[in-house]
């Protein structure tokens, strides 16, 4: 048997919930499923710390955007340059490929992206290039504050086939504008 205290606290739970699922004065005249306006693209610039492999490290410059394809997919393209200098290494990656996010609407939330990736560039001084994947985590944030811009810290993590096989891990933070 419950007690009087568990009845008023379940009284006071139903209550509350009865009382939040009504719409508020405000939304009176909205339609009940109102939705804000989705953006239509993103265009991003990031420097990044670059580690690859475990000897090698240096500076990431890129620049990138992102077009919804449906309303938790989205398709990334982006352009990257890479100078590591302990590892006399400097190249150029392009890499594309959709990006999802599971909890939102459009580019904004917790995101996870799976992309090819293309390598051209020079090694020890000699050319190479490698193609391979990349996996990326992350949350592109929307402040509220500053409409249009786009703040994404993430973690990539790139995978080259080629002359020499090469992994690494790519924290950063993208910051851009959407529209």
């Amino acid at each position: 048997m419950p007690t009087n205290k568990v009845r008023g606290s379940l009284a006071l739970f139903s209550l509350a919930f009865a009382l939040a699922a009504q719409p508020c004065a405000s939304q009176e005249g909205r339609p009940p499923l109102s939705i804000e306006p989705v953006p239509k693209a993103a265009l991003r610039v990031d420097t990044r710390p670059i580690s690859l492999g475990l000897s090698a490290g240096g500076f990431g410059l890129a620049l990138g955007g992102e077009l919804p394809l449906g309303l938790t997919v989205t398709l990334v393209a982006e352009a990257q340059y890479m100078d590591l200098s302990d590892g006399e290494t400097s190249f150029l990656t392009l890499h594309c490929g959709a990006r999802a996010y599971p909890a939102r609407r459009g580019i904004e939330g917790l995101f996870a992206g799976a992309y090819a990736l293309g390598l051209a560039g020079s090694r020890y001084g000699e050319s190479s290039q490698a193609f391979g994947f990349m996996l990326e985590a992350g949350y592109a944030w929307l402040p509220r504050l500053v409409p249009g811009l786009v703040v994404e810290p993430y973690i990539k993590y790139p995978y080259f086939f080629g002359d020499e096989v090469l992994v690494g891990i790519a924290p950063g933070l993208s910051i851009g504008w959407v529209f």
